[in-house]
């Protein structure tokens, strides 16, 4: 504890750098600047999921704990003050662990390269308020894993996103609405079952705070899911919403760009991925 603390006295002591920057939304503006490359872990993710079964006197009969570390590869490029291009590369380590009353249990564990992501933005609107478009492209190139089927290569998906920002206070605002459009996919499993996870509308708002070196952030995230299908049968109550809170900072010093948060699930279980999700990067910004 002693150490962390100095870690921070440390962090304060330094002015930062660069503009403020959301935790896991995108801003409008561009922020690194025409010719600059930004490399390196943009958003470790460690999430943690526990689901229980509870019997009629309030035993617990089953339980089940799936953890996931993603560490994506980064690297952004802004070709000139307007538009930037972006590409992740995670690796992503999965486990799960099934106990039942009794003492009986199994465990399962696998790791790869999951699914790279590719993006453009393009600033639209650069004035008090910045509105910027974007997409997204996930490529299906990730690893097969019959332990996990559907977890490390899945389809084609496309994410179109619309951003706003803009200064309240002496913070910033920032509001991202996006359509993800899944794409169908062949399982890891030997039957090479059909997928159709079902389109994802989502909105999300945060507020950035500057308080010393640190930009303080607070964000909230609604996702609606449509209606998935397996093997062409749609499956009953897999349409749902899902809400999303995070809370942070983010640090930076010359060329150096630090984030920590942690995420916490909302909402209904059924439709939860994780419980929480502890965050970290750190990048840093060349001119070439």
């Amino acid at each position: 504890m002693r150490k962390l603390s100095l870690f921070f006295c440390i962090l304060l002591a330094f002015p930062a750098a660069a503009l403020p920057e959301p935790l896991l939304l995108e801003q409008a503006q561009n922020l690194i600047g025409p010719d600059t490359l930004e490399a390196g872990v943009q958003s470790v993710e460690y999430s943690n999921d526990v689901t229980s079964l509870v019997d009629n006197s309030g035993n617990e009969v089953w339980k089940w704990t799936y953890t996931a570390m993603t560490i994506p590869v980064f690297a952004r490029y802004a070709f000139n003050p307007l538009t930037e291009g972006f590409v992740s590369i995670p690796y992503q380590t999965l486990a799960s662990k099934t106990e039942q009353s009794g003492g009986s249990s199994s465990s399962d564990s696998d790791s790869g390269l999951a699914d790279p992501l590719f993006g453009v933005k393009y600033l639209v609107m650069d004035e008090e308020i910045k509105i910027a478009v974007g997409t997204g492209l996930t490529v299906p190139i990730g690893k097969t894993s019959d332990k996990f089927p559907v977890s490390f290569k899945k389809g084609v998906d496309l994410k179109p996103t619309f951003v706003l920002s803009r200064p309240v206070n002496n913070g910033m605002m920032h509001v991202n609405i996006s359509y993800r459009m899944t794409g169908e996919f062949e399982d890891g499993t030997s039957q090479k079952t059909k997928h159709d996870p079902g389109d994802i509308v989502s909105i999300g708002a945060g507020y950035e705070y500057p308080y010393g070196a640190l930009d303080l952030i607070g964000e909230l995230y609604f996702k609606s899911f449509s209606e998935s299908k397996i093997a062409g049968t749609a499956q009953s109550g897999s349409s749902g919403t899902q809400s999303e809170m995070a809370v942070g900072c983010n640090y930076y010093s010359g060329d150096i760009k630090m984030k920590f948060g942690l995420v916490l699930s909302l909402g209904e279980e059924k439709y939860r991925v994780f419980d929480y999700k502890i965050l970290a990067g750190i990048t840093y910004l060349v001119q070439i």
